[in-house]
């Protein structure tokens, strides 16, 4: 991984008051850089896609995808929406690490700094293991739940450290959720949540803005909620305080 990548993604941290060593919430993070995020079942083979509009940023991103995937996959989309230079659109499978293409090389490794920092994993691991190969199954359990990563893009990150070799790599790449269970941790990680439709960001509150404001009708109002999963006829106000 290359110091500037690693660079730009201090800076990504620091702009927005997030620690240098801290997890990120990913779903927070999204609405307060308010990124229209759409999330849905796409083809297994397609992790997300983003697009700047007239200034609009958007991210769609593939619930099919396991939950740490899925979080990779959204910091991948944060560097062409943020960091590379006059980005439009793009339709991205993350997480290969493949140098062929520089930029969708660029936003894996901006991904994996952003989402699990170095300092942060040092951290993590206990003085005996800070050595190559000697790292446990333990320990990179920690790791990934602690930064709700993906299972190969942490271990691509320990290679780049020098914390693992490529057998150590495809060793634990292997029965990963049969070895999380058997240490206590639950399964989500690993599995896509498959939700139909949600989106994060404004596009509701603008939907409802041009109608409050004469733009557009009621009927047109209420499709507009639709497309996003919306039914207000289902909506039931039951929150207690």
């Amino acid at each position: 991984m290359s110091d500037s990548i690693t660079s730009l993604a201090t800076q990504f941290r620091a702009l927005h008051n997030l620690g240098q060593e801290d997890p990120i919430d990913v779903l927070g993070l999204l609405h307060s850089l308010d990124v229209l995020t759409v999330f849905q079942p796409l083809s297994k083979g397609f992790s997300g896609m983003a697009q700047i509009t007239n200034g609009h940023r958007f991210m769609l991103i593939n619930t099919t995808h396991p939950l740490g995937k899925q979080n990779f996959t959204i910091c991948h989309e944060l560097y062409h929406l943020y960091i590379q230079k006059d980005f439009t659109a793009m339709v991205c499978n993350t997480g290969l690490f493949e140098k062929k293409d520089k930029e969708e090389y660029n936003a894996d490794c901006f991904a994996a700094d952003l989402l699990i920092p170095q300092f942060g994993i040092i951290k993590l691991i206990p003085r005996d293991e800070i050595a190559n190969n000697r790292i446990s199954l333990r320990t990179i359990l920690k790791i990934e739940h602690t930064y709700g990563v993906s299972r190969k893009a942490l271990l691509h990150r320990l290679k780049v450290m020098k914390m693992i070799d490529s057998n150590r790599f495809d060793d634990f790449s292997e029965n990963i959720v049969r070895g999380a269970a058997e240490h206590g941790y639950r399964p989500n990680l690993y599995r896509p949540t498959n939700q139909s439709l949600e989106v994060i960001g404004d596009y509701g509150d603008k939907a409802r803005s041009k109608y409050e404001d004469g733009n557009i009708s009621e009927s047109h109002y209420i499709s507009l909620l639709h497309d996003i999963g919306i039914d207000l006829d289902e909506t039931i106000d039951d929150y207690v305080d």
